[in-house]
């Protein structure tokens, strides 16, 4: 395993963590200044849970068991303009900010315009912004949403299958709404509020709203 007892980290460059199939815990206020990816290979109990004080840059996240990322006084973001998973994972998906969680376009972006946070296929995730900040998801296929919210932010969610919409929030105001969109399988939606307006489309599927 790798537990974090006393101390910072403090990198300027990018970070890589491997723990074959050990937990992480790095929950001091660490600064990852470059992308951060990690590998574990555990099963149900070896949980990853690391703190940034600042913005967090995505590299690649795989692991085989939960996530957990924190931004303490920032956003998560995706290192790379690109369409490649950054996300794979055996179980919940957690991330938390006080910023905005994906979403982030910066000038010269090509490949994702939209500066989303790529997730793997049968991704579940739990998505919190805790203060001012949307939220951009993409699923390389289905995803569930258990809850995913923001206290002052749009939240945007594309698929490449089912999306399960179980506990969607975007509070705020005009401008804070919530999309979710799908290219096949269609969106079970039990609840999604918001601020301003609620998009939800399929290509190709049924739109069922459950309670």
């Amino acid at each position: 395993a790798i537990t974090q007892t006393t101390g910072i980290i403090d990198a300027d460059l990018t970070t890589s963590l491997s723990s074959g199939s050990f937990k992480i815990t790095l929950d001091s206020a660490n600064d990852f200044t470059g992308a951060l990816s990690v590998y574990n290979t555990g099963a149900v109990d070896n949980h990853i849970s690391i703190t940034d004080a600042n913005d967090l840059l995505i590299g690649s996240i795989d692991v085989g068991s939960t996530v957990s990322l924190t931004s303490t006084a920032g956003s998560i973001n995706d290192a790379t303009d690109d369409a490649t998973v950054d996300f794979t994972a055996g179980g919940l998906i957690t991330l938390t900010a006080q910023d905005e969680i994906g979403g982030s376009v910066t000038a010269g972006m090509t490949v994702d315009t939209s500066g989303s946070i790529e997730v793997a296929d049968g991704s579940e995730v739990k998505i919190s912004s805790l203060t001012a900040g949307g939220i951009g998801i993409a699923s390389l296929g289905s995803i569930t949403l258990e809850k995913v919210d923001t206290k002052d932010g749009a939240i945007t969610v594309s698929a490449d299958g089912l999306i399960t919409a179980t506990d969607v929030l975007s509070q705020g105001t005009t401008a804070d709404a919530v999309t979710l969109s799908t290219t096949k399988d269609g969106v079970v939606a039990t609840k999604v509020v918001s601020a301003d307006a609620v998009t939800i489309s399929a290509d190709a599927g049924d739109i069922i709203a459950t309670s």
